[in-house]
This record gives C-alpha cells, sequence and structure tokens, in this order.
C-alpha cells in the first residue's frame, strides 16, 4: 500500500491532463472510505510505502 496524504494527492491530481482528472469530491470519498489491508484479511504480509 502506499499511502500518500490527502494534500498531496489532490494536487497532484490538479497537476493531471485535463481529460485525466478525478473529480476531487470522488478522491476525497475514497480517501474517507479507506481502510488499509491488514494481515487479517488474509494477505501474507502487507508492506505501507509513505510517499
Amino acid at each position: 500500500m502506499i499511502r500518500v496524504p490527502l494534500d498531496v494527492a489532490l494536487e497532484r491530481n490538479r497537476q493531471r491532463r485535463a481529460d485525466a482528472i478525478v473529480p476531487e469530491a470522488s478522491i476525497r470519498t475514497v480517501a474517507s472510505l479507506f481502510e488499509p489491508p491488514t494481515v487479517e484479511e488474509g494477505f501474507s504480509r502487507v508492506r505501507i510505502v509513505e510517499a
């Protein structure tokens, strides 16, 4: 998993080509609902990379 702060994700999204920009509301919604994976879910290992 790559963990990116919301403000960084929003800024990167603003820098995308016009036809590749994701609506900001969608990014905020996903960020608020996202739960990191856990080994209890069956993953053999969870590695978190801070970006």
